[in-house]
């Protein structure tokens, strides 16, 4: 495990590296919780700048717990290639219709 740290543009582009070539991470909401919800996703879209675009249901146990508090980690992990990476943000529901239609027929 590296323990080296990365900043701005080296750790943004070792971010979006792992985050592009692992296909699933787990999604862990309602963090001060315990257990904590966690569920796996995986993304439609990776952008740029670092943010990851996810479908799931309006009504699943994850987007009520982001409604209450929008603190949301994620944890992707590649066990073959020994390769984690661990996320913590903040989460935003989005029911933009053109997005939706956009990455809806979108296999990622």
């Amino acid at each position: 495990m590296s323990t080296e740290n990365l900043y701005q543009k080296e750790a943004l582009e070792k971010y979006l590296e792992l985050s592009r070539s692992i296909e699933t991470s787990m999604m862990l909401t309602n963090l001060g919780s315990k257990p904590v919800d966690s569920i796996p996703m995986t993304p439609k879209r990776i952008n740029d700048n670092g943010s990851i675009l996810f479908f799931s249901k309006s009504t699943s146990d994850h987007n009520k717990n982001i409604e209450n508090d929008p603190d949301t980690q994620l944890i992707f992990s590649d066990v073959k290639s020994k390769e984690f990476l661990s996320v913590y943000g903040t989460t935003t529901i989005s029911k933009d219709p053109i997005l939706i239609e956009e990455l809806y027929g979108n296999p990622g």
